[in-house]
């Protein structure tokens, strides 16, 4: 008995979900069966997209935290006290919207449905952010327009509650359905995607805080938001419509 429990002790965790087949090499130890799985290159493309739309979502995201009370403070004439409470809060949503989106997704949807649709979701919030920072005067639309800080603090405010609503949806989600997509060649593949998850998210904060938001402090927040979203329009969408074919075909 004691042999049985040190042995188990030095398993891995994920040995424990393999079939039984004891002269079965090609147990993939999530109830089901493949002769001789490989990566296929379809695979790889369709995991590819998924890893870049994720890089995406979070340069997009920290991109927006990176400078939010600095932004309040100066374009929108928030007090500091009123940033960071703003920021505190968008931050919080972000992770507590997860909750819900996660339940939606299971429940109703599905994963691939609710990530489509939390990137649209996404996208408008991106849109109505560069609609807040943007210089109507003298820069954009001719100088006899303007709106006022009141009109800007409203754009921005419901940008952040798209977008809080949007990256939760979108978190909660995105690293299930990707692992689904690997999950017949086994436990290691499935390890793997998830190293290079989290591999990707570290690159997209570095580029947000070493790059966007230097374009932010440097250049003005009205090219940088147009830049988040034109970022996550390009990416978002196509890449999770590249993958709906890809598994279609």
């Amino acid at each position: 008995m004691s042999s049985i429990v040190q042995n188990n002790a030095t398993e891995p965790l994920l040995a424990g979900t393999e079939d039984n087949g004891e002269g079965n090499p090609y147990s993939t130890g999530y109830g089901s069966i493949e002769e001789r799985p490989r990566f296929t290159r379809n695979k790889l493309f369709i995991v590819g997209c998924i890893l870049m739309t994720e890089l995406c979502e979070r340069l997009t995201y920290y991109s927006v935290i990176a400078n939010l009370i600095l932004f309040c403070t100066s374009t929108l004439d928030i007090s500091s006290t009123g940033a960071a409470r703003i920021s505190l809060i968008f931050s919080g949503s972000v992770f507590i919207v997860p909750i819900f989106g996660g339940y939606v997704a299971d429940a109703f949807v599905g994963k691939f449905n609710i990530i489509l649709g939390c990137g649209l979701i996404y996208v408008i919030g991106l849109v109505l952010l560069p609609a807040s920072a943007v210089d109507y005067k003298n820069n954009w639309f001719g100088l006899h327009n303007k709106i006022s800080t009141e009109t800007r603090r409203g754009l921005f405010l419901s940008s952040l509650v798209l977008i809080a609503i949007g990256t939760g949806g979108i978190k909660s989600n995105v690293g299930p359905f990707g692992a689904q997509q690997v999950e017949n060649l086994g436990p290691k593949a499935v390890q793997s995607f998830f190293n290079w998850f989290y591999w990707f998210i570290n690159v997209g904060a570095i580029i947000a805080y070493s790059g966007v938001a230097a374009v932010q402090q440097d250049v003005g927040f009205d090219e940088s938001t147009l830049m988040n979203a034109a970022n996550e329009k390009k990416w978002q969408q196509h890449n999770i419509e590249k993958t709906s074919c890809s598994n279609s075909g």
